[in-house]
């Protein structure tokens, strides 16, 4: 197995991307569904301009933490907007540990 650390990797600062403190707001676990970076009123220009270098255009982002600690998240990224359906989303929030 290779180790992660020979993975190139970005740090950011709270500051240089806003939109975790959407993504992880509160204490529970939650997801936060983007179906369209460009149009969603809710993704910041910081958050928009490094998600269109990422070539991110639609994703879900699910927190996964046990009381105060958090165990890490869970991404799936598409490199066009797509809808998520309803159904779709059920099943993103029934794979959330509660």
């Amino acid at each position: 197995q290779l180790p992660l650390s020979i993975f190139p990797a970005t740090r950011m600062t709270r500051e240089q991307f806003p939109i975790l403190d959407t993504i992880t707001d509160g204490t529970a676990n939650h997801a936060f569904f983007v179906e369209d970076v460009e149009n969603d009123p809710g993704i910041d220009p910081m958050t928009r301009e490094f998600m269109r270098a990422s070539q991110i255009a639609a994703g879900v982002s699910v927190n996964l933490k046990r009381g105060d600690n958090w165990l890490g998240a869970l991404a799936l990224n598409w490199n066009s907007p797509v809808e998520m359906p309803d159904d779709f989303r059920q099943l993103i929030q029934a794979i959330i540990p509660h």
